[in-house]
């Protein structure tokens, strides 16, 4: 049912500091989300892991066609029961 499946990040999510929040890092950190965002297509993002150096969460993001919005939940609950729940971030 979703037409896209991708990271909503190209990376793993930065640490808290002053230059995750730069023009440069916000700009790559959602140059997967905005497009969708932009269009108006329905998306849900979901924790599906955590990066293997960093221990930051990373996702997976699911987009579906306009209008799908109830089906597109349904798809990315059933996505949620099958990864699990995840064990918190690793503080660094």
């Amino acid at each position: 049912m979703p037409t896209h499946a991708l990271p909503p990040m190209p990376r793993v999510a930065l640490a808290a500091a002053p230059e995750a929040s730069s023009p440069e890092n916000f700009g790559a950190l959602i140059q997967n989300t905005d497009p969708g965002s932009n269009a108006g297509i329905p998306g849900v993002q979901l924790p599906s892991g955590l990066g293997a150096t960093s221990g930051l969460p990373i996702g997976l993001e699911l987009d579906g066609p306009a209008g799908s919005d109830r089906k597109l939940l349904a798809v990315g609950m059933a996505v949620e029961g099958v990864l699990g729940r995840l064990p918190a971030p690793k503080a660094k």
